[in-house]
This record gives C-alpha cells, structure tokens and sequence, in this order.
C-alpha cells in the first residue's frame, strides 16, 4: 500500500516575534532588496534575483501539487514588531512523509535567532499537521553559521560529508543534519 496523498495544508503562523506568510508571487517585489545582497549566496551557486525572476521562481514554488507527488511549503518571514520581511523558510514534504528544510535570513537580520524561531514553527506544523518526519538539513561544510542554526533546532550532523556537486566550479562538500520528530 502506498502513501497517503500529501494534500497541502495552509498554514500561516506566528511566533513571538514573526508572522509566518504562506509565500506567494505577490511577495516577490517585498522581499527582493532583501534577496540582492550577493553575500547572501556565498554558499549557492546562484546570484541575487532581479523582479522578474523572483517572481517566477515563487510562481513555480507556490504550485500545487508539486512535481512527483511532493509538496512544497514556502513562508515570508515577517517581524511582528515593525512588520519588515526578515527571510524565508522552506519545507519540502515528499510522499514518504521525509521532509527537507531550508532557510534564508537577510543579512541585517542574521545572528538574531530568526531561521530557528521560525524552523521550529514549521517543524511542528509539519511534523503534526502531515505526520512528517524524519527532517534533514543540508549544509555547506563551510556554513558555520547554518550549522549553528541545525545544531539549536536539536539535528544531528551525520559524521562525514557528502559531495553535493559543484559551487562555482569548485566541488561542494554538504553535511548532512537529521531530526526524528516523534508523532502527536
């Protein structure tokens, strides 16, 4: 027997200092000064988005469903106290009820605590709204700053990295980071 269909489940939360937006393409030009700032892909082999890109890629994440069974689980992370977009947190849910996350906090925001308070949130929305788990991560070898932020959220870095492919044309070493999230 196979798995359950994975339907989406809005979500749009809050934290004690966020507001966790369902991403739409209507978020494009809101977030783009925050997503120019080229230090941000230090560990992407990307560069900083212009408008009509980003609004095109959140056109094609936002669909639902997504490419082979998957859902794909996207949040504007907004501060509560002056309403300014901080970043973004993703979730992608695929059909074995695995989950990857992902994070993106704007540089003025970063060392602030926000990709863990807003992970947690999606955590458990995810772990209980969709009975999903377990969680990974996968980061830089050279992202120390996003390994602190798996290590808060309690995930555990596998021993040795893998190869992750090329990131401008020099090989790119990931850890992996895993999280059981036990179900209720």
């Amino acid at each position: 027997m196979g798995a359950a269909a994975l339907d989406h489940i809005p979500f749009a939360g809050e934290t004690a200092r966020l507001t966790l937006e369902v991403l739409t393409p209507a978020h494009a030009p809101l977030l783009l000064d925050g997503l120019a700032d080229a230090s941000l892909y230090a560990w992407l082999d990307s560069k900083p988005p212009d408008l009509a890109r980003l609004t095109q890629r959140f056109d094609a994440i936002c669909r639902r469903p997504a490419p082979r069974g998957e859902l794909w689980l996207n949040w504007a992370l907004r501060q509560r106290s002056d309403q300014r977009y901080v970043g973004l947190a993703e979730a992608s849910v695929f059909s074995n009820r695995e989950v990857n996350l992902a994070y993106f906090v704007f540089t003025p925001d970063q060392g602030r605590g926000y990709a863990v308070e807003a992970c947690t949130a999606v955590i458990a929305h995810v772990a209980r709204d969709y009975g999903a788990g377990p969680f990974r991560i996968d980061v830089d070898t050279r992202n120390v700053a996003s390994q602190r932020v798996a290590e808060k959220l309690g995930f555990e870095r596998a021993a040795e990295p893998v190869l992750a492919g090329t990131l401008r044309g020099e090989p790119q070493w990931d850890y992996c980071y895993t999280r059981t999230v036990p179900p209720g």
